[in-house]
């Protein structure tokens, strides 16, 4: 049916859909859920709009209706047939866009339609209604309504009203609890591992010694290092501190030190997704995202410029894109502290806050050895983070800082490999 009518305005389809389904109420049956629409039947295809999954013409040059089984409570375009909703198709057909605003109401107009039919939100449904909105509105980006995340939560606007809008009208008495006993079951992938017990290997001694006190080469090392995994862990598991553990294991201070920690983090982590994997096609769409919903001016002005570049180089593409992910996603977080007088103060984090907790910029080296000065003097635990001498523009050198340890790394989206491993 969407090829038969593609060529037609939206509102022209629309309306084709409104009256082949007001004519299938009238005469389908739920015995005869197929039913040849004969020439004489056929409403004008100027006039019509699309709302079947497929058509087709048999011998007898009549039409055959496929009535789409996937979800058939679920049509976004019926949906639309509300005063809102035809306000919003016809904001499309002038701007060929939508913004925000609208973008939020088209939300809470479908939302509200899956609440009144108590139909429950899931990421199949999440993923299909992002499908239509996107058939529907072609500008519209489907990462704006649904993202699939296989190692997390499902995000987007669709999963997040409905679940918001859900847990106010359970506050609130509107819709009633229901009391479920669950049993808490701890992720395969990402469970503690403090409290796993790996079966060490036998007759390593000979081996850790070769690691701790030989001056093996780095193939000799890892070799040493993959025997011994199991052994280590358990070890590590015994300490009290991270100081402890590096001084037991001090080759962790080797500069291709963080090659050590991927080891360990593949027996730790098997089945963990590979963050290096297929980075580009991951790059270029959350470029795209960047680019139509950042709204602050200097994270706007940062992005302006890597576009004016020419050539940029990869560090540059990749160090731009995830510093202005804190700008995507804003920071919420408050601090409540109290002053010597025993005053409440409530500190906001902004948008800088968060990206200097993520990767800082440096000018010289000098620079950034003055600002791990600072923070040793703060007497407060470092968390990993990553260093970069230069600028998001012209990175230089790409460090991660690891309790005194410096790894040098040779592009921005190894460094955030190595930060989350650790």
């Amino acid at each position: 049916m969407s090829m038969l009518v593609k060529e037609y305005p939206l509102g022209v389809q629309i309306n084709f859909r409104y009256h082949v389904e007001a004519w299938q109420k009238s005469n389908i049956t739920e015995n005869e859920p197929n039913t040849n629409i004969t020439s004489s039947h056929v409403i004008p295809s100027s006039s019509c709009s699309s709302s079947l999954e497929m058509i087709k013409l048999d011998k007898n040059q009549s039409i055959q209706c496929i009535i789409p089984s996937k979800n058939p409570n679920i049509e976004v375009s019926n949906i639309l047939n509300s005063t809102q909703g035809a306000l919003i198709i016809d904001y499309y057909k002038k701007h060929n866009s939508i913004n925000d605003n609208i973008r939020t109401l088209l939300v809470e107009i479908i939302i509200q339609e899956l609440i009144t039919k108590k139909i429950l939100m899931s990421v199949s449904l999440a993923e299909e209604i992002a499908d239509q909105i996107q058939q529907l509105f072609p500008s519209e980006l489907k990462e704006n309504y649904s993202i699939k995340d296989c190692s997390r939560q499902p995000k987007g606007k669709l999963y997040c009203k409905y679940y918001n809008t859900m847990r106010t009208l359970k506050s609130s008495g509107l819709i009633s609890k229901q009391k479920s006993i669950k049993k808490i079951t701890k992720s395969r992938n990402f469970s503690s591992w403090t409290s796993n017990t790996f079966e060490p290997e036998e007759d390593v001694q000979l081996i850790l010694n070769q690691i701790k006190h030989d001056n093996c080469s780095l193939p000799e090392l890892e070799r040493h290092w993959s025997s011994t995994v199991n052994y280590r862990l358990n070890e590590i598991q015994k300490a009290t501190s991270t100081q402890e553990i590096i001084k037991e294991w001090r080759s962790y201070k080797l500069p291709m030190g963080y090659k050590l920690i991927d080891i360990d983090f593949n027996v730790l982590h098997p089945n963990c997704f590979n963050v290096l994997g297929n980075y580009e096609l991951k790059l270029f769409s959350i470029f795209n995202i960047l680019t139509t919903k950042i709204k602050d001016i200097s994270s706007r002005k940062l992005l302006e410029s890597l576009n004016e570049i020419e050539n940029p180089c990869e560090n540059a593409k990749q160090a731009v894109t995830f510093y202005l992910l804190h700008s995507l996603l804003v920071p919420t977080t408050k601090k409540v502290t109290r002053d010597d007088k025993g005053r409440k103060n409530i500190i906001k984090f902004s948008i800088k806050d968060s990206q200097n907790t993520f990767v800082v910029f440096c000018s010289t080296v000098s620079q950034a050895e003055e600002l791990i000065s600072n923070k040793y003097s703060l007497n407060m635990p470092i968390q990993p983070f990553i260093l970069i001498i230069g600028t998001p523009l012209q990175p230089k050198e790409i460090i991660v800082y690891f309790d005194t340890i410096k790894y040098k790394v040779f592009t921005v989206l190894r460094a955030i490999d190595v930060c989350f491993k650790i």
